[in-house]
């Protein structure tokens, strides 16, 4: 008699849960385990246990993030929510991942944005670390970016000497792991723990290989000459993952001492400190001014050399004087 009646409440039990899912909107079964954004082909599925909170947003078959913290700050019927002790990581469509950790979330479905708040920190695929005071994501375009101050360093992973950025702003973008910095200074460490210190304009990186390219009134400092160009490109040996060379393009100028060459190639060899300028290259030195095929600057030795000298002239500045032309 008694197992009879337990099956009628179990039966009871069952067919009145059913009801309640069916009556109860999506929008507040936060607690019981799924919601369902109407605005958009997204599902997110959030699971709560005594460890805290799992959410991961997937949309034609691909995870696009997924959210773990330790408790829900604050919860609406208005798709808001804020985390406390976020760990979520984005992922590309070839799952390349990036983690973003921090004190505190906020995740707004209905504009498909998240935010971050308080120690935050970015780990690219290749171990790129960025710190960040404020950060934000958006859903539609999948990209990571703040309009404040951050920091990026490089861990052994992705490069056996450091290097060091600050930028005014920053943007990730998670297909392509482009990064793109703005308003840069950055401080490279050599193979002899000599310095390279470069500024300028922008700066691109990959969170994925050892791609490192700066533009628009670049200026470097370090290993005896002062350079400026309109674009620099570091080139990092990928066996060893240290850097191989350093190309500048664009009105480059490379000072030695009292000794100024301009072209508008120039390849810097870090391991020789060997400085070669290409593509009409010229080197004025007081007020003479020499032409040739290559002018090569020799940094541990602080000599200089032309390759197939062409003319010499005596004029008082370089800007305003132009080659001879050839037969006269």
């Amino acid at each position: 008699m008694l197992r009879r009646l337990y099956g009628y409440i179990l039966v009871l039990f069952f067919f009145g849960l059913i009801l309640f899912f069916y009556l109860v909107p999506p929008e507040v079964l936060f607690t019981s385990g799924i919601i369902v954004n109407k605005n958009t082909s997204n599902k997110v599925l959030i699971e709560q246990s005594v460890r805290g909170i799992y959410l991961v947003d997937s949309q034609e078959n691909n995870t696009n993030w997924e959210l773990w913290a330790e408790s829900t700050l604050t919860t609406s019927v208005n798709s808001n929510w804020r985390f406390n002790q976020v760990r979520v990581f984005f992922y590309s469509k070839e799952k390349d991942k990036y983690k973003v950790t921090s004190d505190i979330a906020s995740l707004d479905l209905k504009n498909q944005k998240m935010s971050f708040e308080g120690n935050i920190v970015i780990e690219a695929p290749n171990g790129y670390l960025m710190k960040a005071t404020s950060l934000s994501y958006n859903f539609l375009d999948k990209f990571i970016f703040s309009n404040e101050p951050v920091e990026v360093k490089t861990t052994g992973q992705s490069l056996q000497k450091p290097i060091s950025f600050t930028a005014s702003q920053m943007e990730v973008f998670i297909e392509n792991s482009k990064i793109n910095l703005q308003g840069i200074k950055s401080e490279k460490t050599l193979d002899n723990n000599k310095k390279v210190f470069v500024e300028s304009h922008f700066a691109f990186l990959s969170g994925l290989n050892y791609f490192i390219e700066y533009k628009d009134k670049v200026h470097l400092k370090g290993m005896g000459i002062d350079l400026k160009s309109q674009f620099l490109k570091m080139i990092v040996n990928p066996l060893n993952r240290t850097l191989k060379k350093v190309i500048a393009k664009k009105n480059v100028r490379v000072q030695q001492g009292v000794r100024r060459g301009y072209s508008q190639k120039t390849v810097m060899d870090i391991k020789t400190e060997v400085v070669t300028m290409t593509e009409n290259p010229r080197l004025q030195q007081g007020s003479d001014v020499l032409y040739g095929d290559k002018i090569i600057f020799y940094n541990k030795t602080q000599g200089v050399a032309i390759r197939r000298a062409r003319a010499k002239v005596d004029r008082d500045s370089l800007e305003t004087y132009n080659e001879p032309t050839k037969g006269r």
